[in-house]
């Protein structure tokens, strides 16, 4: 059993991805707290400078979007790579070769298991108090029934006069 390592690719996209989202969430992080930061030295002031107020406001939403715009982009990232881990997987597992020991005799290729085969095998004799033939082929049962059966009868319409 050969068991190889699938190659490894450097992927820039998904690199470039977790660096811009940790980036992202960081500069978030900072913008928010200067804000808050801002805003609460005009609140112990007592500052009356709405414009000042709102501009800090306005910066703290930016850095909360910005932190979870970051946060998404590492759940997004660490996707990416579990995919591809998945993938990783599924490929050394189709490079292994155990084929060299691969019996055909092994495959028994049945569409009713033994217990179908015996209930049916008891159906059929029941059904008919004509002697049935049971012909055993590993571990399935087929039932034959004798040449001298008849097809079932086509059912027939009385004759209606010709009016």
């Amino acid at each position: 059993m050969s068991s190889t390592a699938a190659p490894r690719a450097t992927n820039f996209p998904v690199i470039l991805l977790w660096v811009a989202s940790l980036a992202a969430a960081a500069v978030g992080y900072l913008i928010m707290t200067n804000a808050i930061n801002a805003q609460a030295e005009l609140y112990a002031a007592g500052s009356q400078d709405v414009h000042a107020m709102l501009a800090g406001q306005s910066s703290a939403t930016l850095g909360t979007t910005l932190i979870g715009v970051g946060v998404l982009g590492l759940l997004l990232a660490l996707a990416v790579h579990a995919h591809n881990f998945a993938l990783a997987q599924a490929q050394a597992a189709l490079m292994v070769d155990d084929f060299d020991e691969f019996d055909e005799t092994e495959i028994v290729h049945s569409t009713t298991t033994p217990v179908e085969g015996a209930a049916a095998e008891a159906t059929a004799t029941q059904a008919t108090d004509e002697p049935v033939e049971v012909v055993e082929v590993e571990d399935e049962v087929i039932v034959v029934a004798d040449a001298a059966d008849e097809a079932p009868a086509a059912d027939k319409k009385p004759a209606t006069p010709a009016s």
